[in-house]
């Protein structure tokens, strides 16, 4: 299985050469362009590591062999979907998703808890599916067009109200697909699947939400309301998902937040007409994430000095911004032409000095604070640069068609939302306000009766 694994890479990068030199295809109800490749690329080389950590950690006598031939078959059907371009067949690949990482779920079929998990994450993916098909057909039915390749051309049968409707059916699908708040508990539930389970949902199932937005981006960029509602979703989600990792220390539900803050992100990234941008975020959180569930024998690294007495210098964190920032404009300046770009140069500026604060607080000499804070601001920013610099020639055909907006009202709500909490959360506000705190508990707990054992 690992082979066939290893086989799935190479076959990815056969591909990406082979489009290289033939550019887009289209037939069978597929689309290959190089969102595609770039998704596949990905998709295979980040199974395939999962999948060679799953031959050492599930034992053959627990169904080693049915779990990796799921993750084949979740590989396929993640393929598929990527190159979906007929609208029964965007329907099917993501029906099948959903199935094979519902099976992930209850892997342990002797488990009571496995069952009841399967079960609620289920109520979840059924709403999702339901609104995907109901945009689907609303296409198909209201604007005749059944294939998502010539939505760019077709766009002017849709009328108002049918281009609403599957802008509306779009969003609600990558918002709960992604675990946004308020659907992020179908993610806590989860957790009680198999690591590797854990490592391949949080690292790619979660992102197919926002590859169904690229592909129907032409509709959602022509109704008004839908990008900024999508920026505003995207950062309500990325500003609690980082407030409900601040109020636990289990360490899976630590990462069940981080991913629902950096879903959010991406699709605040989305709303911005970023559409780049978002598809880097995407690779990079996915490589970040399943690191950190295939790493959970050696966490020592993970743990929060939440109570620390060191105090942060100002002026590390300050020139860590401006390294990050510089780079960051320097590496991606092409997407800055758009004046929702400069907004993401604020957001980043936050992640920054959010980070640095964090190193900082370790009980570590100074001198080797400083140069951890530089050296992770460096290597981050740089490695997003670059990505962005070696997938735009991919992306940016199929991101041009989300219009990155002129700043508004909305955006600038948003910067001071992250700003705003940001400052509440470096203050602790998350820990130390009650009312704050006890709601944000109550987002990370499970639904009664769903991980209880009945006597």
């Amino acid at each position: 299985m690992g082979t066939l694994m290893l086989a799935a890479v190479g076959l990815a990068l056969i591909s990406a050469g082979l489009w290289w030199s033939l550019g887009d295809l289209t037939g069978g109800g597929f689309h290959i362009d190089g969102l595609t490749i770039a998704i596949w690329v990905f998709a295979a080389a980040i199974t395939a590591v999962i999948g060679g950590y799953s031959l050492r950690y599930i034992d053959p006598a627990d169904g080693r062999n049915r779990f990796l031939g799921r993750m084949a078959g979740f590989l396929a059907a993640v393929i598929a979907f990527t190159a979906a371009d007929h609208i029964a067949v965007v329907a099917v690949t993501w029906m099948l998703m959903c199935w094979l990482m519902l099976g992930f779920i209850r892997h342990d079929r002797s488990s009571g808890t496995a069952r009841r998990s399967h079960r609620y994450t289920l109520r979840w993916f059924i709403p999702a599916a339901v609104a995907l098909l109901g945009g689907l057909i609303g296409m198909w039915w209201w604007a005749d067009v059944t294939h998502l390749s010539v939505l760019s051309t077709a766009v002017g049968r849709f009328s108002g109200p049918t281009a609403s409707l599957v802008a509306s059916a779009v969003i609600l699908t990558a918002v709960i697909q992604g675990g946004l708040f308020p659907a992020h508990r179908w993610l806590i539930v989860s957790m009680r699947a198999p690591t590797p389970a854990s490592a391949l949902m949080h690292a790619g199932f979660v992102n197919a939400g926002a590859v169904l937005i690229l592909r129907t981006a032409p509709i959602l960029d022509v109704v008004g309301w839908a990008l900024p509602v999508l920026a505003v979703i995207g950062a309500t989600s990325a500003i609690i998902g980082g407030l409900l990792q601040q109020v636990t220390a289990d360490r899976k539900l630590q990462l069940s937040g981080s991913t629902s803050a950096q879903m959010g992100f991406m699709l605040l990234q989305l709303g911005l007409g970023l559409g780049t941008a978002a598809v880097v975020h995407l690779i990079m959180h996915g490589w970040y994430k399943a690191g950190r569930f295939l790493s959970f024998g050696d966490l020592d690294w993970l743990h929060r000095e939440v109570e620390s007495a060191v105090a942060p210098r100002p002026s590390v964190v300050i020139a860590a911004i401006l390294v990050g920032v510089g780079l960051f404009v320097v590496l991606t300046r092409k997407f800055l032409a758009g004046g929702t770009g400069w907004l993401l140069v604020g957001f980043v500026a936050v992640m920054i000095a959010r980070g640095a604060l964090a190193i900082e607080r370790r009980h570590l000499p100074s001198g080797q604070r400083s140069g951890l804070v530089i050296i992770a601001t460096t290597v981050g920013i740089g490695g997003y640069g670059l990505l962005y610099r070696l997938l735009d020639p991919l992306i940016a055909p199929v991101a041009s068609s989300l219009t990155p907006s002129a700043i508004g009202v909305v955006h600038i709500g948003i910067v001071v939302g992250f700003a705003g909490v940001g400052l509440l959360s470096h203050l602790g506000a998350g820990r130390d306000l009650a009312v704050v705190y006890v709601w944000l508990v109550e987002q990370l707990q499970v639904p009664v009766g769903v991980w209880e054992d009945r006597a």
